[in-house]
């Protein structure tokens, strides 16, 4: 994680209002010019006006905070609460390009690589020097909300499963895992009692019919000794396969 001097004080300042994002890992998206601090375009998965209002706020004044703190290629990921937040400028140190991720074991590469896919699709756009505030939110939004999906889907990204594991580990998908996890060491431990009980058995069982037969006992218990010798050691496999399973 890159930090950029001055610039992750002032990030620490913003409201924590990224809780609440439910299962989005990736709830915010925008691009804005970083001289005059338009924000040219920007999705957000929570459609309700106040958190619009408040995230597109924040933006205008990390656009401010970037003009000081960021140089042209630079990049900074910076801890927001639970979460992050992800900037890019680009090569000519006119557009800044941020991510929201919700937690902040969702991989810095993804995120990255996330801003690169919206840095080329505004590339193609017209006027980047002088369009007005949401001016390219027709056009970029679909692309972003596409992003979005994209970089939060783990059959694409397994690491990303990862992430949201660790980011709710009481939410259902932490529930699933930790009783996936719990059930595999429930059926490893009961292996491990039905094999030592067996032994102990066949321990009882050789030791009580060796005894009988050498000291000319009942002859009942005799023969059970001398059929004990059918017990021997199990030849490898005659389980059938089996693998240690770490939990």
């Amino acid at each position: 994680r890159r930090s950029v001097k001055g610039f992750s004080f002032w990030a620490a300042a913003m409201p924590a209002c990224q809780d609440g994002w439910g299962d989005k890992m990736l709830p915010f998206v925008a691009v804005g010019r970083v001289k005059d601090g338009v924000t040219l375009a920007f999705y957000i998965c929570d459609s309700t006006e106040d958190r619009k209002e408040l995230m597109t706020d924040i933006f205008s004044k990390l656009l401010g905070a970037a003009a000081q703190k960021l140089q042209a290629g630079q990049r900074t990921r910076l801890q927001w609460n639970d979460g992050s937040v992800c900037c890019l400028m680009d090569q000519q140190g006119l557009l800044l390009y941020c991510v929201v991720t919700s937690a902040l074991s969702y991989p810095e590469r993804l995120a990255y690589q996330l801003l690169h896919d919206v840095r080329v699709a505004t590339q193609a756009l017209p006027d980047l020097a002088g369009a007005g505030e949401h001016a390219f939110n027709e056009e970029l939004q679909p692309r972003m909300q596409e992003l979005t999906k994209q970089y939060e889907d783990p059959e694409l990204f397994p690491q990303v499963q990862v992430a949201a594991i660790g980011a709710n580990p009481a939410g259902p998908v932490g529930n699933d895992q930790a009783q996936a996890s719990r059930s595999i060491r429930n059926k490893k431990y009961t292996l491990i009692l039905s094999v030592l009980l067996l032994l102990v058995v066949l321990y009882a069982l050789l030791g009580s019919g060796g005894g009988i037969a050498a000291g000319g006992g009942d002859p009942a218990a005799a023969h059970l000794g001398q059929g004990a010798s059918f017990l021997e050691p199990l030849a490898p496999g005659a389980l059938g396969s089996t693998r240690e399973i770490h939990s």
